[in-house]
């Protein structure tokens, strides 16, 4: 039978576990803060703010966006982290490839940094919202990229290889390069392919970096179906390409 000190002890066992049940989540790995998390039979907006940070740091994309959608969906808008995950959502959102939800999110955030704004334009872009990009670019973007950076973003935002080409007349060698090494492990359409492939012939021994540049002329001659070619160019780069 329990004697009256022992029961007393369980009570307070009782008592306290729960107090001790909530991590200290800022100590953990990101390892550590998924199996934690996991082990956990109720979700609560603590867990899933520091469950997200852990996908992302981790590299799982998709993880981190789902747990960060669900922590909005449950913290009401005064939360001291909701415009903060707003904007986190939001590059999460558009680095899944949910466009409608990156410009949905910006349009209600109460700050948009440029970061966010970059985002919008590609997600616009992607969605084949001409005006809403060049609403975004005009006022939040002119002036503040470079040409090469702005190239980044037509490529990023799945613009057509035609289109980001043709910004490029009169640039030197090496930013086209730059703009070149965008394209490098994208799968391309033979016709694109073709089309940078001309242009990467251009800067044949003009760039200053050209084992990269016979690297890239491989890669696009061979998804243009120019296999001899691309073995030249494999020959040329000193590589054993694919």
């Amino acid at each position: 039978m329990m004697g009256r000190r022992s029961l007393v002890l369980l009570l307070a066992l009782l008592i306290v576990l729960p107090l001790a049940a909530s991590p200290s989540w800022e100590r953990f790995s990101a390892e550590e803060t998924i199996t934690v998390a996991k082990g956990q039979k109720r979700i609560n907006a603590e867990r899933l703010w520091w469950e997200s940070t852990a996908y992302e740091k981790l590299g799982k994309t998709e993880q981190a966006y789902l747990a960060l959608h669900l922590y909005l969906a449950m913290t009401p808008s005064k939360d001291p982290r909701h415009n903060e995950a707003s904007l986190k959502l939001a590059a999460l959102a558009f680095q899944t490839k949910r466009y409608a939800m990156t410009l949905s999110l910006l349009d209600q955030a109460t700050e948009v940094d440029e970061t966010l704004a970059r985002y919008g334009y590609q997600a616009a872009l992607a969605l084949g919202r001409t005006e809403k990009a060049q609403q975004l670019f005009s006022t939040y973007l002119k002036g503040t990229v470079s040409p090469v950076e702005y190239l980044s973003m037509l490529h990023g935002g799945n613009a057509p290889v035609s289109d980001v080409l043709s910004q490029m007349d009169g640039w030197n060698a090496n930013d086209v390069l730059k703009v070149l090494l965008f394209y490098q492990n994208d799968e391309l359409a033979e016709s694109d392919a073709a089309l940078l492939l001309e242009k990467g012939q251009s800067i044949e021994g003009i760039a200053k970096d050209q084992t990269t540049v016979y690297q890239l002329l491989q890669r696009f001659a061979n998804q243009a179906g120019q296999r001899v070619l691309a073995r030249k160019y494999q020959t040329l780069s000193g590589g054993n390409g694919k």
